[in-house]
């Protein structure tokens, strides 16, 4: 565009210069100051037209090295395998609670990794900087016993690989999430809500039934209107630790979504974990049904579970209903209702809880949560799950 406005100059001088020496007037018409001003006219355009050129010319010159570079055709830098790509989640909540002080706390602190090095072989790895260490400890009477380190407690989350079978089928190995409750599985970067629901915040040995991780292998299945996943894993809670007995947990997990009109989306399935452990590790059985349904702004998530533990047999049941719907693109409004019994066998032991939520989207999953949670429970609810007491939670989230 520029070359092609320095032209047009270069032409347009020419055109005046010749339309000047060639108006037609007589001698004696012409008078002397007249022909002195056509002359310095003229002057004054040769300046111009010799100015343009050596513009010109400048022009070309980059031109010409510009096109020479390009014939060398670079490629550009590459990984030596595959392609590389780099996420991340911060997390900073604000929590007051009425029977606890109220706090600020880098809830998550996450770095994901992921690359392809064939189009059928993946990898992943999450690390969270913002975990706490945790030691686990032993007594011998009133004396502080054995301390050793809590491993699920470490930096590192997600490690495993993924390869494809087939357009329908994947393996992947490694440390990862068990596969069970669609609200476990659901991205931390993605809740509806500041935390997780409650039968999946319990503590590991009391009732929890999903959210946690282990070493193990599974098979995935992806169908027009189905879908399963069946792993096998090192029993107990193993993230980051290898077995200690020979005994594997089978896990399994299979949903089926039917057809619906346009816009909606419905997803109904079970899940469960057979642990047997034997001597060594107490039961940790499993069993749990979900279902989903979308319908443009309008989201709906219901699961109920069941959880067997430990010696003697203690079993805990309940379940969460979830209810969202998005007001704009800016807002979204939520409630949640969980409900958990830690031990079916004693009596008036039932935790409810009820969470009011809004969240306010900065960019795709970057934004503010707040959440307003009432908690209820009896004087015989056990002590890991507190005392009645309402909690007002916010969230800063930036996720990239």
């Amino acid at each position: 565009m520029q070359r092609g406005r320095e032209l047009f100059a270069i032409t347009l001088g020419v055109l005046i210069i010749a339309s000047t020496l060639f108006v037609p007037c007589t001698a004696n018409a012409q008078e002397p100051s007249a022909d002195d001003a056509n002359r310095r006219e003229i002057a004054k355009l040769s300046k111009i037209i010799i100015d343009l050129q050596k513009r010109l010319q400048i022009l070309e010159e980059k031109d010409k090295s510009a096109k020479l570079t390009k014939s060398k055709d670079l490629k550009p830098v590459m990984p030596a395998d595959g392609t590389i790509k780099i996420g991340g989640l911060m997390q900073t909540w604000f929590v007051s609670d009425d029977h606890n002080p109220n706090t600020f706390r880098t809830r998550r602190m996450e770095l994901i990794f992921s690359g392809v090095l064939t189009p059928r072989f993946k990898w992943f790895t999450k690390v969270d900087f913002a975990k706490l260490l945790i030691l686990n400890t032993t007594k011998s009477g009133s004396a502080l016993g054995s301390v050793s380190t809590n491993q699920a407690s470490r930096a590192l989350q997600d490690a495993f690989v993924t390869y494809t079978l087939s357009p329908k089928f994947t393996v992947d190995i490694g440390q990862y999430k068990i596969p069970m409750s669609q609200d476990s599985l659901r991205g931390n970067d993605d809740l509806i809500f500041v935390e997780r629901a409650l039968f999946n915040t319990l503590p590991n040995a009391n009732g929890r039934i999903a959210d946690t991780r282990s070493l193990g292998a599974q098979v995935n299945g992806r169908f027009r209107n189905a879908d399963f996943t069946v792993g096998v894993f090192d029993g107990g809670i193993r993230q980051n630790d290898i077995d200690v007995s020979d005994n594997k947990s089978l896990v399994g997990r299979a949903g089926f979504s039917p057809k619906l009109s346009s816009g909606q989306k419905l997803r109904v399935g079970l899940y469960g974990a057979e642990e047997e452990m034997g001597a060594v590790l107490p039961r940790r059985n499993r069993l749990g049904a979900e279902l989903a349904y979308l319908n443009g702004n309008h989201q709906l998530f219901a699961e109920m579970g069941v959880a067997d533990d430990g010696f003697p047999n203690a079993r805990g049941r309940g379940g969460n209903l979830t209810y969202a719907y998005k007001f704009s693109h800016l807002w979204q409004g939520a409630f949640r209702w969980d409900a958990w019994d830690p031990n079916t066998v004693l009596p008036s032991d039932i935790e409810n809880d009820l969470t009011l939520g809004a969240n306010y989207f900065i960019r795709g999953n970057s934004k503010i949560q707040f959440n307003l949670v009432r908690k209820y429970l009896s004087s015989k609810s056990p002590s890991f799950l507190g005392v009645s007491r309402t909690q007002f939670y916010v969230n800063w989230q930036a996720s990239w």
